[in-house]
Protein backbone atom coordinates (compact mmCIF):
# COMPACT_ATOMS: atom_id res chain seq x y z
CA UNK A 1 0.00 0.00 0.00
CA UNK A 2 2.93 2.36 0.85
CA UNK A 3 4.11 2.56 -3.09
CA UNK A 4 0.46 3.14 -4.28
CA UNK A 5 0.03 6.65 -1.51
CA UNK A 6 3.37 7.29 -2.35
CA UNK A 7 2.11 7.56 -6.42
CA UNK A 8 -0.96 8.24 -6.23
CA UNK A 9 -1.99 10.03 -3.04
CA UNK A 10 -4.34 12.91 -2.85
CA UNK A 11 -2.17 16.16 -2.66
CA UNK A 12 1.06 14.24 -1.70
CA UNK A 13 1.77 11.74 -4.24
CA UNK A 14 3.36 12.14 -7.45
CA UNK A 15 0.57 12.16 -9.45
CA UNK A 16 -0.62 15.13 -7.25
CA UNK A 17 3.10 16.88 -7.46
CA UNK A 18 2.46 16.06 -11.76
CA UNK A 19 -0.72 18.02 -11.76
CA UNK A 20 0.75 21.14 -9.93
CA UNK A 21 3.47 21.16 -12.53
CA UNK A 22 1.30 21.31 -15.21
CA UNK A 23 -0.37 23.93 -13.81
CA UNK A 24 2.23 26.25 -14.60
CA UNK A 25 2.37 27.07 -18.62
CA UNK A 26 6.38 27.71 -18.24
CA UNK A 27 7.31 24.57 -15.65
CA UNK A 28 10.29 22.61 -16.91
CA UNK A 29 10.97 18.94 -16.46
CA UNK A 30 13.49 20.01 -14.25
CA UNK A 31 11.87 21.43 -11.77
CA UNK A 32 8.74 18.85 -11.70
CA UNK A 33 12.25 16.15 -10.61
CA UNK A 34 13.68 19.12 -8.11
CA UNK A 35 10.05 18.89 -6.42
CA UNK A 36 10.35 15.19 -6.60
CA UNK A 37 13.31 15.27 -4.83
CA UNK A 38 12.51 17.99 -2.46
CA UNK A 39 9.39 15.93 -1.04
CA UNK A 40 10.50 12.43 -1.16
CA UNK A 41 13.95 12.04 -1.51
CA UNK A 42 15.31 10.46 1.98
CA UNK A 43 11.51 11.17 3.19
CA UNK A 44 10.20 8.20 2.14
CA UNK A 45 12.00 4.44 1.85
CA UNK A 46 10.26 3.40 -1.48
CA UNK A 47 11.80 7.13 -3.77
CA UNK A 48 15.42 7.54 -4.45
CA UNK A 49 16.97 9.49 -6.08
CA UNK A 50 19.73 7.84 -8.29
CA UNK A 51 23.48 8.80 -8.67
CA UNK A 52 24.47 8.43 -11.79
CA UNK A 53 21.27 9.61 -13.92
CA UNK A 54 21.78 11.20 -17.58
CA UNK A 55 18.55 13.64 -16.81
CA UNK A 56 16.86 13.99 -14.36
CA UNK A 57 15.26 10.74 -13.23
CA UNK A 58 14.00 9.42 -10.07
CA UNK A 59 13.79 5.39 -9.01
CA UNK A 60 10.17 3.80 -6.95
CA UNK A 61 10.86 0.96 -5.19
CA UNK A 62 8.07 -1.36 -6.44
CA UNK A 63 6.92 -4.87 -4.84
CA UNK A 64 8.90 -6.40 -8.18
CA UNK A 65 11.97 -4.47 -7.34
CA UNK A 66 13.47 -1.24 -9.00
CA UNK A 67 12.47 1.53 -11.66
CA UNK A 68 14.22 4.11 -12.69
CA UNK A 69 11.81 6.67 -14.45
CA UNK A 70 12.71 9.29 -16.61
CA UNK A 71 11.22 12.61 -15.89
CA UNK A 72 11.97 14.37 -19.01
CA UNK A 73 8.39 13.38 -20.61
CA UNK A 74 6.14 13.35 -17.84
CA UNK A 75 4.60 16.99 -17.98
CA UNK A 76 4.00 16.30 -22.04
CA UNK A 77 2.56 13.43 -21.55
CA UNK A 78 0.53 14.47 -18.95
CA UNK A 79 -1.14 18.59 -19.58
CA UNK A 80 -3.64 16.77 -21.82
CA UNK A 81 -5.31 15.02 -18.90
CA UNK A 82 -5.10 18.29 -16.99
CA UNK A 83 -8.61 19.97 -15.67
CA UNK A 84 -7.60 23.30 -14.67
CA UNK A 85 -10.08 24.40 -11.98
CA UNK A 86 -11.73 27.60 -12.34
Amino acid sequence: QDILDLIEAPKTGIIAALDEQCRFPRATFKEFAEKLYNDFDRKHERFERPKKAKRESFTLHHYAGKVTYDAFNFMDKNKDYVVLEH
